[in-house]
Formats: C-alpha cells, sequence, structure tokens
C-alpha cells in the first residue's frame, strides 16, 4: 500500500482551498474482457468458472459389484467432475462424495474409454457426455453404474 500527497491550486474564486490529496492504493487492476462491456456476471463468479474444466471419466469395478451383462466385458462406473479423473478416483475411494459403487469396488481407471472427451468447457457438456458415454458402453455390453 502506497500514501501520495500532491498540493492543489485553489480552484478559482473558491475561499477554501483543497490543501492535499491523498491516495491510497491496494496494487494493480487488470480488465477483464467481460468487465469493459457492464456484464450483470459479478466479477468472483466470472473469475471462478472463466478457467474451470470439465471431465468424465471410467472406473472399472471388481466383480463383487454384482452380475455382469456381458461377461467378456467388465462392468464400470461412468462419472463427470471438474477435477481430473485421477483425483476424482482417490477422491472416491477417501469417502468425498464418492459412489458407493467405486469406494468399495473401484479398481482403476479406463483411460482408453475416455480420454478423447476431455477436458470440456461446461458442466452442462460434461453431463451430456457422461450420458452418452454411459450409453455407448452399455450398448457395446458393459454393466455401467452411474452415467445419470
Amino acid at each position: 500500500m502506497s500514501l501520495t500527497g500532491a498540493t492543489t491550486v485553489p480552484a478559482h474564486g473558491t475561499a477554501d482551498p483543497v490543501r492535499a490529496v491523498s491516495v491510497v492504493s491496494t496494487g494493480t487492476v487488470e480488465i477483464h474482457p467481460e468487465q469493459p462491456y457492464g456484464t450483470r456476471k459479478p466479477l468472483y463468479w466470472w473469475l471462478l468458472t472463466s478457467r474451470r474444466r470439465y471431465y468424465v471419466y471410467v472406473v472399472e469395478l471388481d466383480d463383487a459389484v454384482g452380475p455382469r451383462r456381458n461377461p467378456r466385458y467388465p462392468s464400470v462406473y461412468v462419472g463427470q467432475s471438474v477435477v481430473p479423473p485421477k483425483e476424482r478416483l482417490r477422491q472416491h475411494k477417501d469417502g468425498y462424495r464418492s459412489s458407493r459403487y467405486v469406494r468399495k469396488h473401484g479398481k482403476h481407471l479406463r483411460p482408453g474409454l475416455y480420454r478423447r472427451f476431455n477436458p470440456m468447457a461446461t458442466r452442462d457438456e460434461a453431463v451430456a457426455t457422461e450420458q452418452e458415454l454411459a450409453r455407448r458402453l452399455r450398448n457395446r455390453g458393459y454393466t455401467v453404474y452411474g452415467g445419470h
């Protein structure tokens, strides 16, 4: 923080001139693309959402989760998240906002089934991709949990 004082010249015809002006500065200001155009979206919301990326992921589940639809294909869980798949799998295993299927029966990620879709720019896109991916895997013979 810096304070700057400046003496001003009295305005013409005033009896009580301003003797000093102090300016308080807390740093620099950056103008973001949306700010000059006066959007109604609050700045903090814009900052939170502007850089987010969303992911879909597929976790292979062990056979104790239940019977398979097709013995040639394993049971899987399909999900979407704002955190990368490896971190999300760890969260499931640690019990943070986890699916009971992944927490109890999750084995490992199956990146070959989802990698090409990631990352996505919006949550809506991630939810739609999660549903479509779950549908496609079911049609191929996988037993799918999640994928709402």
